[in-house]
């Protein structure tokens, strides 16, 4: 539930700016980048401050922490048929924390390629609003070098 939350709270963001109709495309990128890195920085740095959040909320409700020394089978195993057996601290960490952060990280990765976001953000110097507010040259000499690769790419 705690690590819910705060991926969540990492997200909701992006997650408005993607449900309004009326998009702007350089912060939707920069927040789908921000949302990356807040990820990426919480899978290195972050389970330290989720487990003493999580034993505090425990010991306050009077849940029972189990010692992260002690072990149990790899999930899905059972223990009579020499399943192998991890820590909680393993379990915890590398089987729950990371694997849900890298699926994030996955799932982000697979809808947002880089290419196509550098696309989005070349596109989005041509929109008249606000009188060519997001204009910029060298984006479009950029736009023109990848258009020209991959027509390349389709010729050859």
């Amino acid at each position: 539930m705690h690590l819910m939350i705060r991926v969540l709270g990492k997200t909701q963001d992006l997650s408005q700016c993607l449900r309004r109709k009326n998009q702007n495309i350089i912060r939707a990128i920069g927040l789908i980048r921000a949302v990356l890195r807040n990820i990426n920085h919480m899978r290195a740095d972050g389970w330290d401050g989720l487990f003493e959040e999580v034993k505090t909320f425990c010991l306050k409700r009077n849940i029972i922490v189990p010692n992260m020394e002690d072990t149990i089978p790899i999930r899905g195993r059972s223990r009579c048929r020499g399943a192998t057996l991890v820590s909680y601290y393993h379990h915890f960490h590398h089987g729950i924390f990371n694997v849900v952060l890298d699926q994030i990280l996955a799932e982000l990765n697979n809808r947002f390629l880089e290419r196509s976001t550098q696309l989005f953000i070349f596109i989005a110097c041509l929109d008249p609003s606000n009188y060519f507010a997001n204009f910029d040259e060298n984006k479009l000499v950029e736009l023109a070098q990848l258009l020209t690769s991959l027509s390349m790419i389709v010729y050859s």
